[in-house]
């Protein structure tokens, strides 16, 4: 079941992502797939985010801090991944210019 999940998740937001950068689909409909690829990560970063201020109001210092690692990890790897998505799709546009 995990596997069937996680397949599907994946699908999903690669799809989203690669429909986001084609400059097949009108401008208006690449922002929207883009912003919900954001708004994946966000809610993400957002869930850790509130399971690391948990486990810091619990007392449990060792544990929030690494969950806030981890949800700069995230964060990080996002923006990473934006920006690459960003660059292979401008470098897209200038070959074919």
């Amino acid at each position: 079941m995990n596997f069937i999940v996680e397949l599907i998740l994946e699908l999903l937001i690669d799809g989203t992502i690669e429909i986001g950068t084609t400059h097949k689909l009108p401008f208006l409909k690449r922002i929207f797939f883009i912003l919900f690829v954001i708004v994946i990560y966000g809610a993400l970063i957002g869930v850790v985010a509130m399971i690391g201020m948990n486990a810091w109001q619990s007392g449990d210092l060792p544990s929030a801090i690494m969950l806030f690692v981890v949800d700069i990890a995230i964060l990080l790897l996002a923006v990473y991944l934006i920006r690459k998505m960003y660059l292979k799709s401008s470098e897209k546009k200038e070959s074919k210019e």
